[in-house]
């Protein structure tokens, strides 16, 4: 049960991941289209799209970056209350079997 969940969640966050960059690459693509229609009459402005790129480009590493970094924690956190919930159920077991061999 806790593996589909975690199955299931790893993939919503790459889901969300791949939205997310798509999107930025959709957002520079309708940039630099829309400004390479002006970019005809305008000729001397094409520093202006290449910054609008990278910066965009920066913003998706930073993006990326920060997806990575909340992938990694909520992975840490999913094993951390598993090996919580092993831990537990051992502790139990072993409780029983030395409440069974004092009772003896």
């Amino acid at each position: 049960m806790h593996t589909v969940i975690r199955y299931a969640s790893t993939r919503l966050l790459n889901q969300r991941g791949l939205q997310l960059t798509q999107r930025l690459l959709s957002q520079t693509v309708e940039n630099s289209s829309s400004e390479g229609q002006g970019d005809a009459a305008k000729a001397g402005e094409p520093d202006a799209a290449d910054d609008k790129v990278a910066a965009l480009e920066a913003q998706l590493a930073e993006e990326s970056k920060k997806l990575s970094e909340m992938k990694d924690r909520y992975l840490r956190a999913l094993a951390d209350g598993e090996n919580v919930r092993n831990r537990t159920k051992k502790e139990l077991e072993d409780s029983k079997v030395s409440h069974t061999s004092f009772t003896k």
